[in-house]
């Protein structure tokens, strides 16, 4: 019975630790948007925290800036990409600032772009409603951490109907038909 109380004392504590090290992260509300360029809004610096695309995105797990968004790239300083092909750079000035560029238009198809910067054990996500841009600035003051990566993500607002060409063909049946119709009656 003693042995039993104990393996299940061990168990509860184990337990318990393990939740300990999965803290929900804490917005301490302390970046700024002037922090990066072209940003409307920031949201952060979230702590602990890391922006995972795995197996959920931590920025919508967060309904930052509301969620909904789909990782573009990331690249680790130094070195290291994910995502799309999209050219992203990231050039540090400083351990805190520098900056980051994409090839020419790569943004613009989208209608809003989230810039995320992790630092230590927390990152910062500012938010871009202008997309025509291709490169920014970025020197932030939540941390005196220096930045382990930058990450984009994407999302729109209102996605682009295409009629499909099966619907375009059920659209103009009716107008075949007439068509058909109208060519067999003045052949009789």
């Amino acid at each position: 019975m003693k042995q039993n109380l104990i393996q299940f004392t061990l168990w509860i504590s184990c337990f318990f630790i393990s939740q300990l090290s999965q803290a929900t992260p804490v917005n301490l509300n302390n970046c700024s948007n002037t922090e990066v360029e072209h940003s409307t809004a920031c949201s952060g610096a979230w702590k602990p925290a890391n922006d995972q695309i795995n197996p959920t995105l931590t920025v919508n797990d967060l309904s930052i800036f509301g969620g909904e968004w789909s990782f573009l790239a990331k690249e680790d300083t130094p070195g290291g990409l994910e995502g799309a092909d999209i050219g992203l750079q990231v050039h540090k000035a400083t351990s805190t600032s520098g900056d980051w560029s994409v090839n020419p238009g790569a943004l613009n198809i989208f209608d809003d772009i989230l810039v995320v910067l992790k630092a230590g054990n927390a990152f910062a996500a500012y938010l871009i409603e202008n997309t025509d841009i291709n490169d920014g600035y970025f020197n932030y003051q939540w941390t005196k951490s220096g930045l382990s990566h930058l990450s984009l993500y994407y999302r729109n607002d209102d996605p682009v109907n295409v009629i499909a060409p099966s619907s375009l063909l059920l659209l103009s049946l009716p107008l075949i038909l007439a068509a058909a119709i109208r060519s067999s009656t003045s052949l009789s």
